[in-house]
């Protein structure tokens, strides 16, 4: 995870929340939640 954050140019926070967010709305459009 280290390497994909810093890559992006994001903190330690913002890739957690954006990682968060995309796992949230994956399983949203596969109708997991």
């Amino acid at each position: 995870d280290i390497n994909v954050y810093l890559d992006l140019g994001l903190t330690k926070d913002q890739y957690y929340i954006k990682k968060n967010e995309a796992i949230f709305q994956i399983a949203t459009a596969l109708r997991i939640i």
